[in-house]
């Protein structure tokens, strides 16, 4: 629609639907339906107890709601601390970790590195989707991710549908290649130049990775609480 100035999806959950997520990648603003849900429940509240709520409240509630229901996703470089920080997170927030590799391990009945000898990275990959689906319709978890997940477009909407992307940059030169084939096979400052522009676009915002997790995990809260 040529002359569309906005579009709004009263659907709540998930935060962003695909069409509100395809209205974003167009530079049209857009908001869903939570907004709605509250001011109606703030309205009901007043008439059931015959007190009046102020409308500064709706902006309150809403924030609460999207704190405790958004998903944090963790995404960068191999071995950059994803599954570290993600333990760190779940613990201090009190939320369940998931951990996409640990979905396809499971799924696939054997480890990663035997994964892409016995059959290629594109088995890995679909396998990689997979998960992704299965971890982003999950709500207010802590979500830790496989390094190549921002290779494939069709990784982008199941993880930003509900939630917050964080990317963990960490100094090359101390990214472990155990266990990693991908990091292994290709020279690491090449791989980072390719995917460092797609980290880029999918993160909300990026946090650098220090030698201190549980100081790495405050500066994302903090961001987070910022937010």
């Amino acid at each position: 629609f040529p002359k569309l100035s906005g579009v709004l999806d009263l659907i709540y959950n998930p935060s962003q639907t695909k069409l509100l997520y395809d209205a974003k990648n167009l530079g049209i603003p857009y908001i869903n339906g939570l907004s709605m849900l509250v001011a109606q429940g703030k309205k009901a509240a007043e008439i059931f107890t015959g007190e009046p709520i102020p409308d500064c409240e709706i902006e309150k509630i809403i924030k609460a709601i999207e704190d405790r229901t958004k998903n944090i996703v963790l995404i960068g470089m191999p071995g950059a601390g994803k599954s570290t920080l993600g333990k760190i997170l779940s613990e201090k927030l009190g939320r369940k970790l998931t951990d996409t590799d640990e979905i396809i391990t499971e799924k696939a009945g054997m480890p990663i590195p035997e994964i892409f000898s016995l059959y290629g990275e594109d088995k890995f990959r679909e396998l990689e989707t997979e998960a992704i689906k299965e971890a982003g319709k999950m709500s207010g978890a802590v979500i830790a991710t496989g390094g190549g997940i921002v290779t494939r477009a069709e990784n982008r909407y199941p993880l930003k549908q509900n939630s917050v992307a964080v990317w963990l940059k960490r100094d090359l030169t101390l990214l472990p290649l155990d266990g990693r084939p991908i990091s292994q096979k290709n020279n690491i400052t090449e791989l980072f130049e390719k995917r460092a522009p797609l980290y880029g676009d999918f993160a909300d915002f990026s946090v650098d990775v220090s030698e201190n997790a549980e100081e790495t995990a405050e500066k994302i809260l903090e961001k987070l609480r910022r937010m």
